[in-house]
């Protein structure tokens, strides 16, 4: 069964039911990462999915990410609220969370649903899950002081004996005034451990309201809010996966794989954002329509100003995949300068080279290409391409800006800054490619 749904979503990767019987198939054979990636690539495809948000609650829970079931049990009771299967599941994740209330609520309305015969069982086990819940007391987001409380101090029977005590006592009687003593008799909740917090108390708020935005299938809405989150904690991978899946759904595959890239940065292991980002970067390499590239280039280079450098990468990588634009020098020069804004040196020299390959007069490249070799540490190299830029810089009037720079750099790398001196002996340059007819 793998096999076939892997295969048609091969043809079709845009078939939501091929990835939801896909997660639902790898669910069974006890791969649980994989079918949450497989799942969610299915309800960003179709929201409306019922069975998808179900089998992606349920792979959730398993895999202990109960926050991230809970919202998927209620994605699905918004499409099918008179369906009680959501109920008992969502229940098991908030009693995990420690959200009693809660707990207690889903489970009291899995009985008030469940009516088939042969799920009777699962009704009795919420009944008694119900029971244990009412046992411990009333969950821990009730107030400290009830308004009923303040009438218990003329409940204790032992309090009329107190005027026995010696006369040095006169306060004693004023003991039943004191408000504040009931509360120590509330029930407190140290049975149910608190879970580690998904995230910083100041990404919690954003983080919730994402969610919500998420489940009630407003994409955008739930972008926004997960990049406030992600802005107020960096570090938690989950967030930035998130965002990843939310903007996916809108249709920005290029700021969705931005997000699984940060998040791979923060977690090279996290697993789903690796197969999110290699399925985006499958479907940005399609073919583009006749006239695309102009667009493309220039939003790119908005990026690189705005420091977005892993999104202009994956839109860089879209038009340079098709056949057409293949040799795009600015589309080369543009990925070379993004990659080396993500710390990728070898992937930027590779870019300049194949650049210089298709015009062996192209300046800007040796420029680059210094500072490549110079983040590879090789200093020859880079002295080399940095002396030959300044001895031609005279000529391109939209590189002479940079020239104060690149003397500065060559006085560090120790070399002399005069554009006159004598130029070492440069290595091979790549041969030009003939241009396409």
């Amino acid at each position: 069964a793998e096999a076939k749904y892997r295969e048609a979503i091969a043809i079709d990767d845009e078939n939501a039911g091929a990835h939801a019987g896909l997660g639902a198939t790898l669910f069974a054979l006890k791969r649980g990462d994989e079918a949450i990636v497989a799942l969610e690539r299915a309800v960003a495809l179709d929201a409306k999915a019922a069975r998808a948000w179900y089998d992606l609650a349920h792979a959730r829970r398993k895999a202990l990410l109960h926050r991230e079931a809970v919202t998927a049990y209620r994605a699905f009771a918004t499409l099918l609220p008179s369906d009680p299967d959501p109920y008992y599941g969502m229940a098991q994740s908030l009693r995990a969370l420690g959200d009693r209330g809660g707990a207690r609520a889903a489970f009291v309305r899995y009985v008030e649903l469940e009516k088939r015969p042969t799920e009777q069982r699962w009704v009795e086990k919420a009944n008694e899950a119900i029971k244990e819940l009412d046992s411990v007391g009333p969950a821990p987001a009730l107030p400290a002081a009830p308004p009923g409380l303040p009438a218990l101090p003329a409940a204790p029977p032992a309090l009329p004996a107190l005027p026995a005590a010696p006369p040095a006592l006169p306060a004693l009687p004023a003991l039943p005034a004191l408000p504040a003593a009931p509360a120590a008799t509330l029930p407190s909740a140290p049975a149910v451990a608190a879970p580690a917090p998904l995230v910083s108390s100041e990404a919690a708020g954003p983080l919730a309201t994402a969610d919500e935005a998420f489940a009630a299938q407003r994409f955008d809405v739930a972008a926004t809010h997960y990049r406030a989150a992600v802005a107020a904690d960096g570090a938690a991978v989950e967030l930035r996966y998130r965002l990843g899946v939310a903007l996916a759904a809108t249709g920005d595959l290029a700021g969705a794989s931005e997000a699984w890239v940060g998040a791979l940065g923060v977690d090279p292991a996290h697993e789903r954002s690796r197969r999110n980002l290699e399925l985006a970067r499958r479907r940005l390499g399609n073919e583009l329509p006749a006239g695309a590239d102009v667009p493309l280039v220039e939003r790119a280079r908005q990026l690189i100003a705005e420091a977005r450098f892993a999104s202009a990468i994956a839109l860089l990588d879209r038009l340079l995949a098709t056949t057409a634009h293949a040799q795009h020098v600015d589309a080369l020069a543009l990925r070379a300068q993004a990659r080396l804004g993500v710390g990728d040196a070898a992937g930027s020299e590779r870019d300049w080279l194949a650049l210089l390959a298709v015009d062996a007069r192209h300046l800007r490249s040796h420029r680059g290409l210094g500072d490549s070799y110079r983040a590879l540490g090789d200093v020859e190299r880079a002295r080399f391409h940095y002396e030959h830029w300044l001895r031609r810089v005279e000529r391109d009037l939209d590189e002479r800006d940079h020239e104060g720079r690149i003397r500065k750099t060559l006085t560090t790398l120790g070399a002399a800054a005069s554009a006159a001196a004598p130029p070492r002996p440069r290595p091979p340059l790549p041969a030009p490619v003939p241009a396409a007819r």
